[in-house]
């Protein structure tokens, strides 16, 4: 027994291949704002280390921005490689 096949129509295709193309476009828009690109790798981003000054304020405050990041550039590099 045999199952019939099914056949999608090209141009829900096109419209899907449109979408995913404009998802990755965001989502590398959004890793740029806070990562830069590793350039031996493909879609993978590395958390910028922001430098504001040597004041220990300061230092703390580059350590907890890159913290926050990181769990971001991870999500939203898992979503780039899904896409």
């Amino acid at each position: 027994m045999t199952s019939p096949k099914t056949t999608i129509n090209p141009q829900i295709i096109k419209e899907m291949e449109s979408l995913l193309i404009e998802q990755k476009t965001r989502l590398e828009e959004d890793l740029e704002k806070f990562a830069k690109k590793d350039p031996h790798v493909t879609d993978e981003y590395e958390t910028s280390y922001s430098e504001y000054g040597d004041d220990v304020d300061e230092n703390t405050q580059e350590v907890t921005e890159y913290l926050a990041n990181k769990p971001v550039e991870m999500q939203l590099e898992k979503e780039l490689k899904d896409v």
